[in-house]
């Protein structure tokens, strides 16, 4: 499992992401390019201590979905997580972000479990917000998981908000 706590400093931040990505490009053995894909990233810069991140992945080079289709799945999901979690902490609460993965048969399973405020609301099993040129994200994730006849579930409880996504 790769831990990565969240830092003081914004440069030691992002290595230590930097690393993490280059460690699953590694793993994964291909030359993955993030760069349309960076948001998070730029979320990351403006973040200070006080959110833990936590990945456990066993994920191997033959994948039912495309680079492409993954990375923008995990991007949207990680911003959307990242911006409940620093929410938490700006109200003096626990913030956290847990990303799962792993393969059964031929099908993949993700989960991302964050931090979260008590004012998420649904519509029809989706997050929604009213936040002008927000919710986008949430829509990208739904239309990979139907693109390769996946599921998606949604679910806050407790102060938990969690994706879970089989693809």
């Amino acid at each position: 499992m790769t831990r990565i706590a969240f830092c003081d400093d914004d440069a030691a931040l992002l290595h230590q992401m930097q690393d993490f990505l280059e460690q699953y490009r590694t793993l994964r053995g291909v030359q993955l390019e993030l760069a349309p894909y960076t948001k998070p990233m730029e979320l990351l810069a403006d973040i200070e201590a006080g959110v833990q991140f936590t990945v456990q992945a066993g994920i191997s080079q033959a994948l039912p979905v495309s680079e492409s289709d993954l990375c923008v799945l995990l991007s949207n999901a990680l911003e959307n997580a990242l911006h409940a979690a620093v929410r938490c902490r700006e109200a003096g609460q626990g913030a956290f972000i847990e990303t799962t993965g792993h393969e059964k048969g031929k099908k993949l399973f993700l989960q991302i479990t964050n931090s979260c405020l008590p004012d998420v609301q649904f519509r029809e099993g989706v997050p929604v917000t009213d936040r002008t040129g927000h919710g986008l994200g949430v829509r990208s994730i739904c239309a990979i998981s139907e693109r390769y006849g996946g599921l998606t579930s949604f679910a806050a409880k407790d102060g938990q908000f969690t994706l879970r996504v089989m693809l």
